[in-house]
């Protein structure tokens, strides 16, 4: 009943008023869930059914973020969605600590609203994009809109201990990229970094091995799927995941106590 009360009075996102990027729109992550979730003003609205055109995947020049940046379009009205995600090293131990309890990943995001103009702009002079994919919107029925982004990050939110420790190379910017074109399953082209030629690719299983060869955590982004048998995943688990640290960590402590007490 709260987390409904909580939907409910959500206030609905704004959406920047013109071309010339002087308001453009910022919330944090979880607001921007959660407010396109919400059933005042939020979920059923028009910018929710907004389709992706395209998506792009970069990190900023100084290195200590990841970003996406979708292009939607409602009413023939071009839309930048601009994500941006700290990674990992830039609060450390911090936030390994805070995500036993929390989606830590979430807490420091952020989404930039903004219409084509001075603003796009300056967001991409200060971007290192690794790819940029159109969509293509010939089929209706797969195409991708802003609603199926919320659910989708919902989802990482929600499960984000399950996926950061489970899995050690997970990274949801990745993942979130991947699930969107996947469901899409047609991609115009590709453009690989700024200055190259895009290439036309219109099957995904093709977008999905060139982009497994040239970006770095592409083949990590949908993680380990555990419960195919104990002893594979005991394996990965003490191998490729993060809570191995954790569970290290626990070992040690449990021994040095039992060796404390009982001597």
């Amino acid at each position: 009943m709260a987390a409904s009360h909580l939907l409910s009075t959500v206030t609905p996102l704004q959406l920047p008023e013109d071309d010339g990027d002087e308001h453009p729109v910022e919330v944090s992550l979880s607001n921007f869930i959660e407010q396109l979730l919400s059933p005042n003003g939020g979920k059923g609205s028009p910018f929710c059914s907004a389709i992706i055109r395209s998506i792009s995947l970069g990190q900023a020049e100084i290195d200590l973020f990841k970003i996406i940046v979708l292009l939607v379009t409602l009413d023939d009205v071009k839309y930048h969605v601009h994500i941006r995600h700290p990674k990992d090293e830039e609060s450390l131990w911090h936030h390994f600590i805070t995500s036993l309890w929390s989606y830590h990943g979430f807490v420091h995001d952020t989404v930039v609203i903004y219409r084509p103009g001075k603003m796009q702009k300056a967001a991409w002079d200060a971007l290192d994009v690794d790819f940029t994919a159109e969509l293509s919107d010939s089929d209706t029925a797969a195409s991708q809109d802003i609603l199926s982004v919320a659910l989708r990050l919902r989802d990482f939110r929600n499960n984000y201990w399950w996926y950061f420790w489970l899995n050690e190379n997970w990274q949801w910017p990745i993942s979130i990229v991947k699930a969107i074109m996947k469901c899409a399953s047609h991609v115009v082209r590709v453009q690989l970094q700024c200055d190259e030629e895009p290439l036309h690719i219109d099957k995904w299983e093709q977008t999905d091995d060139l982009l497994g060869e040239k970006v770095e955590g592409w083949k990590h982004a949908e993680g380990k799927i555990y419960g195919n048998g104990m002893k594979d995943d005991v394996h990965f688990l003490f191998a490729h995941a993060r809570a191995r640290f954790l569970i290290g960590s626990i070992i040690l402590i449990s021994v040095f106590l039992h060796v404390y007490y009982h001597f």
